[in-house]
């Protein structure tokens, strides 16, 4: 699937659910938004970058509820405000937090070693959060190798991905962010057609004992002999 295959076929999954994403986005960004201009008007700066990275870490799982909630409406399932705060009951959390502060930490180094590294490793590890909404239960590890393993080869096809947006958040300046209402649940859905179509065809050679890796609607999926099946023989 292509980029234009995959930003259509975005549009067509928010058509009708515009409001809601948006919503559940915007219900995202108040949260964090809100508590980090709390803590910001603290005077008190140790106290203040503690409980900074303690809202941080807590927060982590809301965030991979809204990649849910995308990745939900992109395999047909019917729109859900609540899988926005699924993640803190499915018992991801603990691998979620690991996963995601071990990529911030990457990426962080990697932006200090000349900025190019961290963009690299940004992407490497930008499908951990569907990996998890896909199987709440893979292991933090299992999550980033599988990520790797997916994107190996498509660094380049999600950055450009990535930088054909550029427009349309000029139109979000441009409207003082009312534009956003749109643009972003379509920027969300977009990225979820990009896993989608990179875990369908990737060579995924990490899962986790809980997960199969079959889709169901995809009757040919997987090709005989991945993940130890043999169609034939079934």
């Amino acid at each position: 699937m292509n980029r234009l295959m995959q930003k259509e076929n975005a549009k067509k999954v928010i058509k009708g659910r515009v409001l809601i994403s948006f919503l559940v986005l915007f219900v995202l960004f108040l949260i964090t938004g809100g508590i980090d201009a709390i803590i910001a008007r603290m005077d008190m700066p140790l106290v203040s970058f503690v409980i900074g990275i303690a809202v941080f870490i807590l927060t982590m799982p809301l965030q991979n509820g809204a990649y849910l909630y995308f990745y939900n409406i992109s395999t047909d399932k019917t729109e859900d405000f609540s899988d926005l705060f699924k993640p803190y009951q499915n018992g991801a959390f603990k691998e979620l937090v690991k996963a995601k502060l071990i990529v911030y930490l990457y990426v962080i180094l990697g932006l200090i070693c000349f900025i190019i590294p961290g963009i690299y490793f940004s992407i490497k590890y930008a499908m951990v959060d569907y990996i998890f909404a896909e199987n709440p239960k893979t292991l933090y590890r299992e999550a980033m190798a599988e990520s790797a393993a997916i994107m190996k080869g498509k660094i380049w096809d999600y950055f450009v991905l990535m930088l054909s947006f550029i427009l349309w958040y000029l139109l979000v300046a441009l409207t003082f962010g009312f534009a956003a209402i749109y643009v972003m649940p379509y920027v969300y859905a977009t990225t979820a057609q990009f896993y989608l179509s990179v875990r369908r065809t990737g060579d995924i050679i990490v899962l986790s004992p809980d997960s199969t890796g079959y889709f169901p609607d995809d009757k040919d999926y997987p090709p005989s002999g991945i993940y130890g099946v043999d169609k034939d023989k079934e």
